[in-house]
């Protein structure tokens, strides 16, 4: 309704998130659209923190095989999802396991805005990928990034 002399509202809407997106899986800890959500981890899912230059040549080499991935441009971090309780013990250079005692800021699936969004999202089939292909693929392109003594833990 549009009273005299007004305009009619606009919807607010948050995160560069695009109206009447398509829905996706139903997650439980997906938030909905417009809004973001901060998600702990250990759960449903663990995550492994990564810098952008680290993460992305993962991300190509990995193809089909990623998971859902979540990346954050203003910091550039990417989140790569795996199994929950995957990152006890997580030891890949250049990277951050977030298991039970961190949280992490999910986008909604509709999330188009370049600073929070899915640049892998998760399927009602697939969320995350398999701990050891996922440390396999890191720890090659941090030997790539950061050179032969990347293996190596300071």
């Amino acid at each position: 309704m549009t009273l005299p002399g007004r305009e009619r509202l606009r919807p607010i809407v948050t995160c560069g998130c695009r109206a009447g997106a398509t829905p996706g899986p139903v997650l439980p800890w997906l938030p909905p659209d417009g809004m973001a959500r901060t998600v702990g981890a250990g759960e449903h899912w663990d995550a492994v923190r990564v810098p952008f230059s680290l993460g992305r040549p993962a991300v190509e080499a990995l193809g089909g095989d990623c998971g859902a991935v979540i990346s954050d441009s203003w910091s550039r971090i990417l989140h790569f999802l795996t199994t929950a309780g995957a990152t006890a013990g997580w030891e890949v250079q250049g990277t951050v396991p977030c298991g039970v005692t961190t949280y992490v800021t999910v986008p909604p699936l509709s999330a188009t805005d370049t600073r929070l969004h899915w640049l892998r999202p998760p399927t009602s089939g697939r969320v995350g990928i398999e701990p050891v292909t996922l440390r396999a693929a890191l720890a090659a392109s941090t030997a790539l990034m950061l050179g032969p003594r990347a293996g190596r833990l300071a």
